[in-house]
């Protein structure tokens, strides 16, 4: 039997881009397209210094979904993180709660996959100032997702 190296191997876009997948998904409801008081930029990944930010993070998850009569994963389960960046505290939380409404009970298709359920983890949290003074509040939202199969 032939080792493949998992490092090597194509990655398919529902298994490397999920966050990417949500904040496009928030862009397209409104959210980062321009900077404004409660339109800050959407960010994956890591938050940029200063300056008004919704940072979307890939949280690890839980293991795939298995069923029908193999072992074969039918569905994957992430979590996200959405954390708002603002350099006021209520405009900060307001656009934390605007991004749980988004989200909280979001069904649908993405770009590559096909979101059956997603929900909030946990309430919105307030985690104090950054460096760069800004407010920080975040949640947690976990999906179940399915890759869009090619016709």
């Amino acid at each position: 039997m032939a080792v493949v190296d998992p490092f090597r191997e194509a990655a398919t876009l529902a298994e490397v881009l999920f966050d990417e997948e949500v904040a496009a998904y928030l862009k397209a409801q409104g959210f980062g397209n321009r900077e404004g008081e409660l339109h800050p930029i959407v960010y994956v990944g890591q938050a940029p210094e200063g300056g008004n930010a919704i940072v979307v993070r890939e949280e690890g998850g839980r293991p795939p979904i298995a069923g029908g009569h193999s072992d074969a994963p039918v569905g994957e389960r992430r979590v996200v993180s959405v954390e708002v960046m603002h350099d006021d505290y209520r405009a900060a939380k307001a656009v934390g709660q605007r991004v749980a409404r988004a989200l909280h009970a979001k069904q649908g298709i993405l770009s590559s996959v096909k979101v059956a359920w997603m929900s909030a983890d946990s309430n919105l949290v307030y985690l104090g100032k950054d460096p760069d003074q800004r407010h920080r509040f975040s949640q947690l939202f976990s999906a179940t997702t399915k890759p869009i199969q090619a016709p």
